[in-house]
C-alpha cells in the first residue's frame, strides 16, 4: 500500500479493474527549485512523479507527506496542497479524471515510494510529452495508458510491501534459530538452510534490516547468555565459554570485554545481590 493511504485505495484499484478506464486529461514536466509552490487544488486526480529532488507536501488539513527521488504523490480531486522542496529537482505531473465510484475510495493524498519497475518513470516522462488527443481512438489509448500506470504503481507498491513482510518472517525465523542453537550452531549456512534462503541473502538481510551482520547478532545472544551464567553460577570461565558456543576461553573474554565493557571476571565480581551458592568442593 502507498504510505499515508488507506485500504480504501486498494478497494479503488479493485473496482477500477472492473470499470471503464480512467480519462487522461493532460500531463507536463517542470524543473523545481527551492521556491515553494503555494496551496492549490485541481478538479481531477493529480499524479506527481519526482524523478529527482526531495521535499514535502502539505494538505489544507495539516497532513504532511515527504517525497524523494523516484517517488510519486497522488492527490485526489479538489484536495488543496502545496509543495516545499528542500532539494532542487523535477516534477512530472499527470492529471486524470476518475469515475466517481472509484474517486471516492481514494485517500485525499498518498505517497508511493520509489519502485524498481522502470515502466513507471518512463511512462510518466512519455505522457508528459504527449498532448491531449482530439482523435477518439488515440485518446482511448491514452486513457488505457494512465489506467495501466496507476495499476502498475499499486502493484509495484504491493510487491514491495509483501517483500518487506516476507523479510520480517525470514528475520524472525533466523533470530529464533539463533536463540535456540547459539551454543551448537556450526555456521551461518545452517541458519540459512533453516530459514529457506541463501546464505548471502540472509547476510544482506541482517545488514539491511538490523544494521549489523548475522554474526554480530549471534555474538550478542551468546554474550547475553554468558552474562546470565556469570550472574547465577560459579562455572569457570572456560565452561561458560563452551556453553555459550565460543571457540575458546581467550576469544570469549576478548569478545565479552568488547561488548560489555568489562572482562567476564570483572562482570562477575560487580557488587550485586546474593551470590550463587558455592560449587561442591568450594569454600
Amino acid at each position: 500500500m502507498p504510505r499515508n493511504g488507506s485500504h480504501s485505495s486498494s478497494s479503488a484499484l479493485q473496482l477500477l479493474r472492473g470499470t471503464t478506464p480512467l480519462k487522461f486529461v493532460c500531463a507536463w514536466s517542470q524543473e523545481t527549485t527551492l521556491r515553494p509552490c503555494p496551496m492549490h487544488d485541481h478538479a481531477v486526480i493529480e499524479l506527481v512523479y519526482h524523478p529527482t529532488g526531495q521535499g514535502a507536501t502539505s494538505l489544507a488539513d495539516g497532513t504532511t507527506l515527504s517525497y524523494g527521488a523516484g517517488g510519486v504523490v497522488l492527490y485526489s480531486a479538489h484536495v488543496a496542497h502545496d509543495q516545499t522542496p528542500n532539494q532542487p529537482g523535477a516534477d512530472v505531473c499527470v492529471h486524470v479524471q476518475v469515475p466517481a465510484p472509484v474517486a471516492k475510495l481514494f485517500p485525499p493524498a498518498a505517497y508511493y515510494p520509489p519502485v524498481s519497475d522502470p515502466y513507471v518513470g518512463e511512462e510518466f516522462w512519455s505522457l508528459s510529452r504527449t498532448p491531449p488527443q482530439t482523435d477518439a481512438s488515440l485518446g482511448a489509448v491514452l486513457d488505457l495508458r494512465v489506467t495501466a500506470l496507476l495499476l502498475r504503481l499499486h502493484v509495484a507498491a504491493s510487491i514491495r510491501d509483501q517483500a518487506g513482510d516476507l523479510q520480517s518472517v525470514y528475520l524472525q525465523k533466523a533470530r529464533q534459530y539463533l536463540r535456540e542453537h547459539f551454543a551448537t550452531m556450526p555456521d551461518v549456512a545452517a541458519v540459512a538452510v533453516h530459514v529457506g534462503v541463501s546464505e548471502d541473502y540472509l547476510r544482506h538481510l541482517f545488514q539491511k534490516r538490523e544494521g549489523s551482520g548475522i554474526n554480530q547478532a549471534l555474538t550478542r545472544i551468546r554474550i547475553e547468555r554468558a552474562k546470565e551464567l556469570l550472574r547465577h553460577s560459579r562455572l569457570p570461565l572456560k565452561a561458560v565459554a563452551e556453553q555459550c558456543g565460543f571457540q575458546n576461553e581467550r576469544y570469549f573474554c576478548t569478545r565479552f570485554a568488547t561488548l560489555a565493557g568489562l572482562t567476564p571476571s570483572e562482570f562477575r565480581n560487580q557488587p550485586r545481590g546474593p551470590r550463587p551458592p558455592p560449587l561442591p568442593g568450594e569454600c
